[in-house]
């Protein structure tokens, strides 16, 4: 059995504000500083943590491990040197004399894609996961004292960043870049740093962040950010949504199967009959993207991408495990003349008192396992347990993952 028990949850995460208040208020919305203690992710990343996944040397390459300098991304030909990987395959691997000189010199390191490289991060990265519907990726940066590593920017996903070491000083810009992707002429390198500079606006929040602090940036958002004092460490996870343009590529996967979609389009020399199949085609496309099944299949699509770092095994156990995701919008139990109450934003239904206990060991999470659930309450079998998770379910409190 997978012990899914959270030791940080989303609510934990954004506390004092609600989870609610969050996503109505903030999420691809605007920027915000959440404070916290100073141990409060003391258990998630550290120094000795960051120099025990450094000390992995065969994880590292030039696309894995990397460092800028005075808003310069340095070349892989500064830091790396010829080697292998752990498939067998030649790569540039980080010299370790080399990048202990450039961070002598004050350049940023960064470790990137270690979203399932610890258990601790990994545990983070699945709430994120889970309660954002999209996946992510994790990387740690290590910068020091009033040296610039980065310039001003926009990312195109949305970041939480998790302040582990040292105190940093973010300025966040009211210029912002329209749905950017990680597409040519839709990123930031697509262009100029004058562009950047002109486009990034007027300045609209100053925030220091020291150890515990939590900081949430929607993607296009422009910002930088400057150590303040000694040395300084921060995970930044970034969630990247699924978009139209990833609906058009399922799309063009399965449109081979229709024989409308592999017929020869007309000579374009006749205007008038190719005018009328592109029309025929494009009312067929519209009924496809139109339709249910288009749309359940996009839904697995997003579910099956943001599962990316839940646990997978339990081993000696051989059987996959049963997972669910909790609504926790709008959802509360309530009492009223000794009858309990779940209601969400999609429903409600009356519990017993043992029902509302298992209500609430759900709503303390963000996801659990099945088993988890029967091992906290094993006086419930298995037949009764069933019935509860039908419930919770039919309330729009849980949904399967």
């Amino acid at each position: 059995m997978t012990d899914t028990s959270p030791s940080l949850t989303f609510r934990d995460l954004v506390q004092p504000m609600t989870a609610e208040d969050f996503f109505a208020r903030c999420y691809a919305k605007s920027a915000v500083r959440i404070l916290g203690d100073d141990d409060r992710f003391a258990d998630v990343f550290s120094w000795e943590a960051c120099n025990r996944l450094l000390n992995m040397n065969a994880l590292w390459s030039e696309k894995t491990l990397k460092m800028a300098l005075h808003e310069r991304n340095l070349g892989a030909q500064e830091y790396c040197v010829p080697g292998i990987n752990r498939d067998g395959q030649r790569v540039l691997r980080p010299d370790i004399g080399q990048v202990h000189g450039h961070l002598r010199q004050g350049a940023t390191l960064v470790l990137d894609l270690i979203e399932t490289l610890s258990p601790e991060i990994a545990a983070i990265g699945a709430m994120l996961e889970v309660v954002t519907g999209a996946p992510l990726s994790c990387n740690a940066y290590c910068s020091w004292d009033q040296q610039q590593g980065f310039g001003s920017h926009f990312d195109t996903m949305d970041v939480f960043v998790l302040h582990i070491e040292g105190t940093k000083t973010w300025h966040v810009y009211d210029g912002r870049f329209e749905h950017p992707m990680e597409l040519p002429g839709y990123n930031h390198p697509s262009f100029p740093r004058e562009h950047h500079e002109e486009a990034k606006g007027n300045l609209l929040q100053e925030m220091t962040l020291t150890p515990g602090d939590l900081l949430y940036l929607p993607k296009g958002q422009y910002h930088d950010a400057l150590a303040s004092s000694g040395a300084c460490l921060h995970l930044s996870f970034g969630i990247t949504e699924a978009t139209g343009h990833d609906l058009v590529g399922i799309l063009a996967r399965d449109l081979p199967a229709d024989p409308l979609f592999r017929q020869s389009l007309p000579h374009h020399g006749d205007g008038d009959a190719h005018a009328a199949h592109v029309e025929v085609l494009a009312e067929r496309l519209r009924d496809i993207v139109a339709s249910r099944e288009t749309s359940e299949t996009m839904r697995d699509y997003q579910r099956q991408r943001a599962q990316r770092c839940l646990p997978g095994f339990a081993l000696p156990s051989r059987d996959e495990a049963v997972r669910y995701r909790v609504r926790f919008l709008g959802a509360s139990v309530t009492a009223h003349l000794g009858i309990q109450t779940l209601k969400t934003d999609r429903g409600k239904e009356t519990l017993s008192p043992e029902e509302a206990e298992v209500a609430g060991w759900v709503m303390s999470r963000d996801w659990f396992d099945r088993d988890d659930l029967g091992g906290a309450f094993e006086g419930i079998g298995g037949a009764d347990m069933d019935a509860v998770l039908d419930k919770l379910g039919g309330a729009g409190l849980i949904e399967g993952l």
